[in-house]
């Protein structure tokens, strides 16, 4: 690896994933800076080491698989009833547990009038997306299917398709009423 593409890589991490300004910082001219971005991403030494560099990264951090997808369970299972005790009260912040406080994204409290001119506390608490958590872990669990799927290697559409045989049709279990 050319001392260059060292210089590429270190300014690739370091602004945030630009190939472009990654180029220019390395000493590649503006009008080719693009172009050899694209070509040193490609390059399998270059992306094995960025590849590298990112995982230590996330390790150092303590971020890993389980962690995100333990954090995207906790989006996707958390229980907004948990807030409150059993009288409906707010629970203290520090008595809501770790599933549902991850998947607070935010409180607002404030103190409205009301018509009768008393003031009253008002709690605005909002959720993260737990509809796009649950596709997520469905995903990743693959638990969604598409019927129309494109095999890359023969360049074919495998259709999947369920078939009922006529002998099953008759049977109680799919729906069918035994003749009496």
């Amino acid at each position: 690896m050319t001392t260059k593409q060292k210089i590429f890589i270190e300014a690739y991490l370091a602004n945030g994933y630009n190939g472009s300004r990654a180029a220019l910082k390395a000493g590649y001219s503006e009008k080719t800076a693009r172009e050899i971005a694209r070509e040193n991403l490609t390059k399998p030494d270059i992306k094995e080491e960025i590849q590298n560099r990112v995982t230590e990264e996330l390790k150092s951090i303590g971020v890993n698989t389980k962690a995100v997808i333990e954090q995207v369970a906790n989006l996707a299972f958390s229980d907004i009833r948990k807030l409150f005790d059993k009288n409906g009260n707010f629970k203290s912040i520090e008595k809501i547990d770790k599933r549902t406080a991850v998947a607070i994204s935010g409180i607002k409290f404030t103190t409205k009038r009301s018509k009768q001119g008393e003031y009253e506390d008002v709690t605005d608490i909002r959720f993260s997306d737990k509809k796009g958590a649950l596709e997520t872990l469905c995903k990743h669990l693959g638990l969604f299917h598409d019927k129309n799927q494109i095999d890359p290697e023969e360049n074919k559409i495998n259709i999947t398709v369920s078939l009922l045989s006529v002998e099953n049709l008759n049977q109680p279990d799919c729906g069918n009423r035994p003749e009496q």
